[in-house]
């Protein structure tokens, strides 16, 4: 993605342009509005993070004339303010910002508003694709995002909606294969929606191989859509926080397991399968995981698997500490923890994948 930012704080371009460009994404700096307008035209940002209070004109009246350009009328622009007066806000908003974030302000959070403003833009990816691949692609992005909601606010999911989800993606990777959904995501960070799908497409693919009957894979799949469910509830300041969590703040993130678990109970169809898959994806069969330290016989083959496509689907995609792996390195990062993964089933996984070296998704085959 193309960033533009527009600040006259030297110390605020340095710190936004290290982090972004370490995610990989193509960042221009201004200072001030008219050096911004100079450029933004030969640069056409996908995303511009405008500040409000700059020498010259301000940050409003740059938001005004870079509408003005058809190229930009629809580009998210992020303001930036220490004002945080209700009314300012919406004025701003009014004036043609798609978001707003105070100062001082938290590096994690600015970034998950970016994150989300990038995935937000995965339609426009799709309008080519065939419409089989479109329609799984449509539909699981809205049961993410309202399973997302329901577990804000409390609200049972509908076992129909992850039903009807599951069946079209696993429809679709049996007509185009798995390869299509990391191509699709190649270039997007791994929000909640992103990392699902990934998922849910290698479960079908992982289970699928290892001979288990269709009721397993598709409940693998359902699993896949589900089992990580609770991270919605993790702050963005945490997900996307460039530094080592530690303390409170890492106990915060586990929590989402148990709290994963106690939203999908409270739907009495929902499969033991997904129930394992979010209660063990973490776990390790010698004792090592969390949240629970379970061990042996009690980590079982759904918690086994979970946690092999879980470790593989983090490390193969970007995050805001560090690059995304490869599949090879991926794999050999999951190989070299003999202890904590099923090697058994660790290639078993390795069975379905073909590696393509001058591509970090892997192939895989029905």
């Amino acid at each position: 993605m193309r960033i533009l930012i527009v600040d006259d704080d030297p110390d605020i371009r340095t710190l936004l342009s290290f982090q972004l460009k370490k995610l990989g994404h193509s960042v221009l700096t201004a200072a001030d509005g008219y050096s911004a307008l100079n450029k933004i035209l030969q640069f056409i940002p996908d995303i511009v993070l405008l500040d409000i209070e700059m020498p010259g004109i301000n940050g409003i009246e740059t938001l005004k004339r870079i509408r003005t350009f058809d190229a930009l009328k629809n580009t998210p622009v992020i303001m930036i303010s220490a004002h945080s007066e209700q009314n300012y806000i919406i004025d701003t908003i009014k004036s043609g910002a798609s978001d707003y974030i105070l100062k001082p302000f938290n590096i994690g959070l600015l970034l998950g508003k970016i994150n989300t403003w990038i995935n937000s833009m995965l339609k426009d990816n799709w309008k080519n694709l065939e419409p089989q691949k479109t329609q799984a692609l449509n539909v699981g992005m809205y049961f993410v995002e309202l399973s997302s909601k329901h577990i804000e606010n409390g609200k049972p999911l509908s076992y129909n909606e992850a039903h009807i989800a599951s069946k079209l993606l696993i429809d679709a990777v049996k007509e185009y294969g798995n390869l299509f959904v990391f191509d699709i995501f190649a270039e997007n960070e791994d929000t909640l929606f992103v990392h699902s799908l990934k998922s849910a497409s290698l479960f079908y693919i992982f289970a699928n191989k290892m001979g288990f009957n269709e009721e397993f894979c598709f409940n693998m799949t359902m699993g896949g859509l589900l089992y990580d469910i609770g991270t919605a509830l993790v702050p963005f300041d945490l997900t996307f926080k460039p530094d080592k969590l530690e303390g409170e703040e890492l106990m915060a993130v586990r929590r989402h397991v148990t709290q994963g678990v106690e939203f999908l109970q409270k739907e009495p169809q929902m499969p033991s399968v997904v129930l394992d898959m979010c209660r063990g994806h973490h776990e390790r069969p010698d004792g090592s995981g969390y949240p629970y330290g379970l061990m042996d016989a009690d980590v079982t083959t759904p918690m086994r698997m979970a946690a092999i496509v879980d470790t593989y689907s983090a490390l193969t995609s970007k995050k805001v500490y560090r690059r995304a792996y490869t599949s090879n390195e991926a794999f050999n990062i999951i190989l070299d923890s003999e202890r904590e993964f099923d090697r058994d089933l660790v290639r078993n996984f390795l069975t379905p994948v073909a590696f393509d070296k001058t591509k970090k998704s892997p192939h895989f085959y029905i």
